[in-house]
């Protein structure tokens, strides 16, 4: 079998895993030494990825191969079909909306060389010749027609979904900046700025180390500050507190470390923000006391809106996209679904009851939701029914954008202490100090 190795950019066999300090790391021979260079405090015991099969075994395991084999041959029949039929029906869309463009263009040639603008009238007598505004919106009605293609992004969208929690697609990360691009894998480090500085600092959870890179930024960031990854290699942070509240937000550019600002939106702290269909979405927070107030920061347009406030006053929210809509928690056991089509929120669970701090994680199809010192668990689709179990859940304040790596999550808190959370054994610790 081709079992890679799991550093990054790395496109060598695995010769070894290796199980230390919670964390199950296959690396190739190059990247296994790596790995002990790195980690010389850890205890390492390498094992070899492949491993002979007993007599009894071999005949089992081929049969078994045989079937899966077959089930996949079917598998790759159906999607090719179905692929087939969706690229047909693709084509004719563009087609169709090409033809349109097309004739928009000849209109506005039209109006320019001869101020004259082709009018289908279905009156019998007409006062004038010249056309009418009314004329202008009937024939203007037939050439927009079908260009809001929102509703075809969003069901395209939940295909995606389908596609990906059928855990056939290898969701690995790399260094390209392509992969920076790709939503909705977006948050694969952990970006946030020292308290009172200008200094962005990056956590790679796939060596579990920190570097620290000065931002051209208008004023010195602060902790708690709304900060996640946008499409082109880039973040967006707002808001925070460094001596007092920040109002401010920017989109930051990775490669040259400059920021753009943005306008300025009502300020707050200890809220979480989500990356979805080119906007930003803030819900809540805190501002002298926990607010309802939300907003959506439109990146193409950069504009803002203001949207449905919270229910109830909620500070310390943390955020997960399912589909269109987003999961929020925060204080006051606050846990509903906000739905991006309809602006407003419909309430999840009534019965659970969690602290302030809170994070939520998602583990594939389902949810995690680390509430000091619980630990909740459901599944994405049964967002009712939560289990509690475990009450060892132990960090600070954090808004924070969950980043995985394996079977590991990581999340920093307003102290920047990052934390690791075992996906498996539900462990969170505490990863050495950041030291710029």
């Amino acid at each position: 079998m081709d079992i890679k190795c799991s550093y990054i950019s790395c496109k060598k066999p695995a010769s070894y895993v290796c199980h230390c300090n919670d964390t199950t790391v296959i690396a190739c021979s190059k990247h296994f030494k790596a790995h002990i260079n790195n980690f010389p405090e850890f205890i390492h015991n390498p094992e070899s990825v492949f491993k002979p099969l007993p007599p009894t075994l071999k005949s089992e395991t081929i049969t078994a191969l045989q079937k899966t084999l077959e089930k996949f041959t079917e598998s790759i029949s159906n999607i090719a079909e179905t692929m087939k039929n969706i690229n047909k029906s693709g084509d004719s869309l563009l087609k169709c909306m090409n033809k349109k463009k097309k004739l928009c263009k000849k209109y506005i040639h039209s109006i320019v060389e001869s101020n004259e603008f082709p009018i289908t009238s279905n009156e019998k007598y007409r006062l004038s010749d010249e056309a009418t505004s009314e004329d202008i919106d009937k024939e203007m009605k037939k050439i927009t027609c079908g260009i809001d293609v929102e509703d075809l992004k969003f069901e395209a969208q939940k295909f995606i979904n389908i596609l990906e929690s059928l855990d056939l697609i290898e969701q690995v990360s790399n260094s390209s900046s392509e992969d920076m691009d790709r939503w909705p894998f977006l948050d694969n480090k952990l970006y946030f700025f020292e308290d009172n500085t200008k200094s962005l600092v990056e956590f790679d959870p796939v060596n579990c180390k920190s570097s620290v890179k000065t931002i051209d930024i208008g004023e010195d960031q602060g902790h708690l500050a709304a900060i996640c990854t946008i499409p082109g290699g880039k973040i967006f942070t707002s808001g925070g507190y460094s001596d007092s509240y920040i109002e401010n937000s920017y989109i930051i550019d990775l490669k040259n470390n400059t920021s753009e600002a943005l306008p300025k939106i009502r300020p707050r702290m200890r809220a979480c923000a989500t990356y979805f269909n080119q906007s930003i979405y803030l819900f809540g927070g805190w501002f002298n006391s926990s607010t309802s107030f939300c907003d959506r920061i439109d990146l193409s347009s950069k504009t803002i809106t203001c949207l449905s406030n919270l229910p109830m006053n909620t500070g310390n929210t943390s955020t997960i996209l399912i589909n269109d809509k987003i999961l929020i928690s925060g204080t006051s056991n606050f846990l509903q679904l906000y739905d991006t089509r309809k602006d407003n929120y419909s309430m999840v669970s009534r019965d659970l009851n969690f602290g302030t701090d809170n994070i939520l994680i998602q583990d594939k199809n389902r949810i995690i939701l680390l509430s000091k010192p619980n630990i909740f668990v459901c599944d994405i689709k049964n967002l009712e029914n939560w289990v509690n179990i475990s009450n060892t859940a132990i960090f600070e304040s954090t808004t924070s954008k969950p980043v995985i790596r394996g079977r590991m999550a990581y999340f920093v808190d307003m102290n920047m202490n990052i934390y690791q959370f075992n996906l498996d054994t539900f462990i969170i610790k505490k990863m050495p100090k950041f030291n710029s």
